[in-house]
């Protein structure tokens, strides 16, 4: 599968941690070098953050030691119980994003922590981002928190509009029209 064999070759480049930190567009332009299609990059570089593998920060992806990765996936699944318990399991649909940032440091959580949360629930698809007219003029920004059952329809819709994006770009591109 082609998922496997790209989170194969990122943990190649990073040497088994002898590099410690790529730039994402040299990560990006490495792969599409080999032939994978940008859409297939992206999704394995989510599936690599995911297993802990690497981390994404500031336009760069840094190689995650192995000994940690376990520690680093309990921090993950921590903060998404967390967040399944701020929205208490759906019942709240809408939340701003400065109540659910306040919530997470009644909960202990830093502002590191809190960042990273956020960042991998929306990733994750726990978390979906919208902004929702309360009154007259009032655009509120925030989010709703997805149910688990949801998350693989969203992540499969979500491949499907990007493929789609991606199509009428090349096309807007041949056409010089871009």
């Amino acid at each position: 599968m082609k998922l496997e064999q790209i989170i194969k070759m990122i943990e190649e480049a990073f040497a088994n941690g002898e590099v410690k930190q790529i730039a994402s567009k040299e990560m990006i332009r490495k792969l599409k070098e080999k032939g994978f299609e940008r859409i297939d990059i992206d999704d394995a570089l989510d599936e690599a953050e995911r297993r802990k593998v690497i981390a994404h920060d500031v336009g760069f992806y840094k190689w995650i030691n192995p000994d940690l990765r376990e520690t680093e996936i309990a921090k993950t699944k921590k903060s998404f119980e967390a967040l399944a318990e701020i929205f208490k399991e759906g019942k709240i649909t809408f939340l701003t994003r400065e109540d659910i940032i306040a919530t997470l440091q009644e909960k202990g959580f830093n502002e590191e922590d809190i960042r990273r949360t956020i960042i991998e629930a929306e990733r994750d698809h726990v978390l979906r981002f919208t902004s929702r007219s309360f009154a007259p003029g009032r655009l509120v920004r925030g989010c709703s928190w997805i149910p688990p059952e949801e998350r693989q329809r969203k992540a499969e819709t979500e491949r499907h509009e990007r493929k789609l994006f991606e199509k009428w770009l090349e096309e807007k591109i041949a056409q010089d029209d871009y």
